[in-house]
């Protein structure tokens, strides 16, 4: 005697299988439209920040001086010293920039 799934499933939601597999369809489109929402914003955002960047003048100071970390904000004069310092820690996260082995910054010129 073989199990009868969709029975089961029938008796649990009270819906037929051709119901229950609908229902999967719905959850499957909306989980691909969701991933193509989170990657879209993920790309706004990474646009966002680089254009922040370029605004505040982070990118040509590091590609004219190649300073360290602690330097960028004495040849900026940003008002808030942890933003800049958290904006340039994530900015190497993202590989944006790198840190030679001296500790000097650089734009990565291969990031695309």
């Amino acid at each position: 005697m073989g199990i009868n799934f969709n029975y089961r499933i029938q008796n649990i939601v009270g819906r037929s299988s051709y119901e229950y597999e609908y229902e999967i369809d719905d959850i499957n489109t909306a989980l691909k439209s969701m991933d193509f929402t989170i990657k879209y914003l993920s790309n706004e955002l990474l646009v966002a920040f680089f254009k922040q960047g370029m605004d505040f003048g982070i990118y040509g100071v590091i590609d004219k001086y190649n300073p360290k970390i602690n330097k960028v904000n004495s040849l900026l004069g940003y008002p808030n010293n942890d933003f800049l310092n958290d904006y340039i820690k994530t900015a190497l996260k993202l590989e944006i920039i790198h840190q030679d082995e001296d500790g000097n910054l650089k734009l990565n010129r291969d990031k695309k």
